[in-house]
């Protein structure tokens, strides 16, 4: 597989190589191919243009850094087995829906992150302080080791499932509040596996 790093010593005319790497994430994934890991340095960054990423089997992005992305438009269409790692959501609304898949980091729009028949791992991630919480759809979702802290939605102030599978193990839920169901975690249509994860002071 192709290797691609990004960090803030980096140049977006690079060629993304451990020795010149990528200065954004939009530049990573523009370069990616089938079978590619994104490798997040200290200070990666996401530029606000809008960034298409098309047919791309097998795409992990991983932050090998405390790395807070925001302002981001990044469409991601027909990515199957994507997996995101160590990365932090703040401040946006986050959703997996049926028909492609997306990922949109802004705090001033509604954003959104879709996926059809694809496998979503997440796993060291935290995810806090969101407006409309995270949804995930249509989806095998899989999340590991992460927080999901002081996020607010109607339903699911923490993570809402609808469809396909979802399992949860070694992660915290903690200070969510929903409005009209599912303090933490509110599933329709879904198949749980909930292992040693921590659901504490979430609120309806």
């Amino acid at each position: 597989g192709l290797d691609l790093f990004v960090e803030r010593d980096g140049r977006d005319d690079g060629n993304g190589t451990s020795s010149a790497p990528f200065l954004s994430l939009n530049a990573a994934l523009e370069t990616a191919v089938n079978d590619t890991t994104v490798h997040l340095r200290a200070g990666a960054t996401c530029l606000a243009r809008k960034t298409s990423i098309t047919d791309i089997l097998r795409l992990n992005i991983i932050s090998e850094r405390p790395n807070t992305l925001s302002g981001c438009d990044l469409d991601f269409r027909q990515c199957v087995n994507c997996s995101f790692q160590g990365m932090t959501f703040r401040s946006s609304s986050l959703q997996v829906v049926g028909g492609d898949l997306r990922i949109a980091f802004s705090s001033l729009e509604s954003s959104w992150f879709r996926g059809s028949g694809a496998t979503i791992e997440l796993s060291d991630l935290l995810v806090q302080s969101n407006i409309d919480g995270f949804e995930v759809s249509a989806c095998s979702t899989i999340v590991t080791s992460s927080r999901f802290l002081w996020n607010r939605a109607a339903h699911g102030g923490g993570l809402r499932s609808i469809g396909g599978t979802l399992r949860i193990s070694m992660s915290t839920f903690g200070s969510n509040v929903a409005t009209d169901g599912g303090g933490a975690l509110w599933v329709d249509r879904t198949h749980v596996n909930i292992t040693n994860t921590l659901f504490e002071h979430n609120l309806v």
